[in-house]
């Protein structure tokens, strides 16, 4: 049986929803969109009964109003309504209790507050003194504050001098901002790649947060967006100790406009702290406004250049955008009750890969990152830099980066921050590190000296301990860490730092680990590209060493097609294409390791047969991807197997997960299991059992290309590429007979 698309889950229907500006405008209000199904099973005379009752929920409110939006309390208790005013829907404080906020005792208990004493509501704010019946509370004020120019609020609270022994924080939303099953309600969480959490399912609790079933001490986002229907809410902190709950349940209260929904708490430690509400203003909201609104958020001060830009200062570095990055572990970490580890490779062995795959697989970009290349001792503080004797030392080094750019390839390296400052890795990790390492490298010139041994394009400064990146850089701590970032620039040329914080998008051009829970789960409906959709146009997203593609991962090459990204190959120990033991599987997943087209007869093997292919085609791609950011995704059938997105308006991506043949209307493509096609004017590429009006008895795998950077049915310079299947493929009404590769024109 062949498939079809059946329908649009509901994580591209928030990002089809989810968008638009955070900045204030004048606009006359666009009438809401069309409200979808009711999936509640409430009857709808029933649900539009508890929506108006609602409506009366609050005596006697304050009010804090905008052109975007307005807020009002409840003077007695301090329940709350926000509402954009351009959405069909708002959002309230928790439905079960009066009041909005709790809390948190030291002694581990929670108290509500559930009354307003000392109001003072102004013109920009609303402010008033916490209390709780039949609660003796310390003195707490809370704050609703305007926070123009952007659209939205913040949520504060103080703790008076003298009770903050008391005090061990506050929930500022307790079961709040609520989004029923009835309006759709969703939120899209910054967990992994970005996760998508439905109001309908089983109940269920995540936790955002450190030491949670979501910890988030190196998330780039601290950020929730809500949805009902056509309305969004962003809640967003800054203190990496805040935890933010989301809870699925069923609520049986009779006003609750719906029978089941997502609940949100926000629990802020400290004597003081706040949380964000910000209400995107339009109406009717698009994809490419979700990216915009989100970076709004996140960008402010940062100034973040495009990979383009960040590439540019050197020509030849451009090719970073099309290369893949290939990380070597030079020598393995120990494992008791062995003090040193296992040598994986020489430097020697670097020099020989590269060469192989510039003369043997014909891939004229990569990067290769090495790691733990550093000798044990560290050497004298004049010469920092001393690679390890176990690995071939200095001298190897030297010579494996050399044969490495003969080949047009680079060479990165990864450092541990500890090694910008000449300290032990071995050392616990200090706040004060960046500081360290800016005044070790302005003063001994040390990055001059790295390059010079190593000839690295590319410097990785990583960090180990999640709690240093937890914390906000702010102030000196900045400045010092964009100054290490500018010196590496200038003498290295590319700058990566890991794990991924917002600040590092004004310079970083790696974001690894971003892809590893996509490629552990890819049909997967939870997981949402958010990052890609943000910032694909800022900086490449790749995999940690642990997801890194073996000869059978044809599964996470399509992820990395989906997300227009190059793949991070795995490599095995020495010089893996002298002993590389690895036999062709019989199952699909070996599809793109086939002994067939360009790769036949060449006496490769498994490995490098499958790195060929995928390349050809992920090379293509990312040319093209990384000039806009993700746009649009949708899964098209409703086990997640096969998957849509775009890249800008002319850059289409499908590919099929599943064991069905899936047929896909707009390319007029037939895929069968890890299928993918891939349209643009300048080039169009498939694995199919049907395209161009061509069916197949066996899957064909073809690349398409326009040689001169123009539509590829009008260019006469054209390269087909066939990888595996039928000798034939038919290009704007022509056949074309290709053995391994042809250089033709098609008009």
């Amino acid at each position: 049986m062949i498939r079809t698309a059946t329908t649009l889950l509901r994580a591209s229907a928030l990002l089809l929803a989810f968008s638009g500006s955070l900045i204030a405008q004048e606009e006359p209000a666009e009438p809401p969109a069309e409200p979808a199904k009711n999936p509640s099973g409430l009857a709808q005379e029933e649900l539009e009964k508890r929506r108006v009752a609602l409506e009366t929920w609050l005596h006697e409110p304050v009010e804090l109003q905008r052109s975007a939006y307005a807020v009002r309390m409840d003077r007695r208790d301090g329940s709350f309504t926000l509402r954009s005013r351009r959405a069909s829907r708002g959002f309230f404080s928790a439905i079960h209790r009066r009041g909005f906020c709790s809390v948190l005792l030291s002694d581990g208990s929670g108290v509500r507050v559930d009354g307003v004493a000392d109001l003072d509501s102004r013109d920009t704010h609303i402010r008033f003194r916490a209390l709780s019946t039949g609660n003796d509370i310390p003195k707490i004020w809370i704050e609703i504050r305007d926070l123009a120019p952007r659209n939205g609020v913040s949520i504060k609270y103080e703790v008076e001098e003298g009770s903050e022994d008391r005090v061990r924080g506050m929930r500022l939303i307790d079961d709040g901002l609520w989004v029923p099953d009835a309006d759709n309600g969703a939120a899209i969480l910054p967990s992994g790649l970005g996760e998508w959490l439905d109001s309908v399912g089983e109940p269920e609790m995540v936790i955002l947060g450190a030491g949670t079933n979501r910890p988030l001490p190196v998330a780039p986002l601290r950020t929730v967006a809500l949805l009902r229907e056509t309305s969004p809410l962003v809640v967003t902190w800054s203190d990496p100790r805040t935890q933010v709950t989301l809870h699925r349940r069923e609520e049986p209260d009779e006003k609750f406009p719906g029978k089941k929904g997502l609940f949100l708490r926000a629990d802020v430690f400290g004597p003081e702290g706040q949380i964000e509400l910000i209400v995107p203003v339009d109406a009717r909201m698009g994809p490419f406004e979700v990216s915009q609104a989100l970076r709004e958020l996140t960008v402010t001060g940062i100034e973040p250049q495009s990979l383009r830009r960040k590439t540019g200062d050197v020509p030849k570095l451009r090719s970073f955008l099309s290369s893949p990055i290939v990380k070597l572990t030079m020598i393995d970490p120990p494992e008791f009750p062995r003090r040193d580890g296992e040598v994986r490779h020489r430097f020697a062995d670097l020099g020989k890969i590269s060469e192989h795959w510039k003369k043997t697989l014909g891939i004229d970009d990569a990067f290769f990152v090495v790691d733990r290349w550093l000798d044990r001792e560290p050497g004298p503080t004049t010469a920092p830099w001393k690679a390890a004797r176990e690995c071939g030392g200095d001298a190897e080094l030297r010579e494996a980066s050399k044969k490495i750019e003969e080949s047009g390839h680079f060479l990165g390296v990864g450092l541990d921050l500890r090694n910008l400052t000449n300290r032990s890795t071995e050392s616990p990790p200090r706040p004060e590190d960046w500081s360290d390492a800016r005044r070790f490298l302005e003063e001994h010139d040390a990055l001059d000296s790295l390059r010079s041994l190593t000839g690295a394009s590319l410097l990785i400064v990583r960090q180990s301990d999640p709690n240093a990146v937890a914390e906000a850089l702010t102030g000196q701590a900045f400045e010092d860490k964009q100054a290490v970032a500018n010196l590496a620039r200038e003498s290295i040329g590319l700058w990566a730092h890991s794990p991924f914080r917002m600040d590092d998008l004004q310079s970083s051009v790696l974001f690894e680990r971003a892809l590893d829970s996509k490629i552990e789960a890819p049909t997967r409906t939870r997981v949402f590209p958010l990052y890609p959709a943000c910032y694909s146009d800022l900086i490449r997203f790749s995999s940690t060493s642990n997801a890194a593609l073996g000869p059978n991962d044809a599964a996470g090459f399509l992820v990395h097609l989906l997300l227009g990204q190059l793949p991070n190959y795995e490599i095995p120990k020495g010089v893996y294409f002298e002993s590389d033991d690895v036999s062709l599987g019989e199952g699909p997943e070996w599809c793109f390791a086939r002994d067939d087209g360009w790769t036949s007869a060449k006496g490769l093997s498994t490995r490098d047969r499958f790195i060929r292919n995928t390349h050809q085609v992920a090379n293509i791609l990312a040319r093209q991807s990384v000039r806009q950011r993700l746009t649009q995704h949708k899964i098209l059938t409703d086990d997640g197997t096969v998957q849509e997105t775009y890249f800008g308006p002319d850059l289409r991506v499908v590919v099929n997960f599943g064991e069905e043949e899936y047929e896909d209307e707009p390319s007029q493509t037939i895929l069968p299991q890890y299928g993918f096609a891939i349209r643009h004017p300048f080039f169009v590429c498939f694995h199919a059992k049907r395209a161009g009006g061509m069916t197949y008895d066996e899957p064909a795998f073809y690349t398409v290309e326009s040689l001169e950077g123009k539509m590829y049915l009008r260019a006469d310079q054209v390269l087909i590429y066939r990888g595996f299947g039928p000798k034939k493929i038919r290009l704007g009404g022509k056949e074309f007979e290709v053995e391994r590769e042809l250089r033709t024109r098609i008009w």
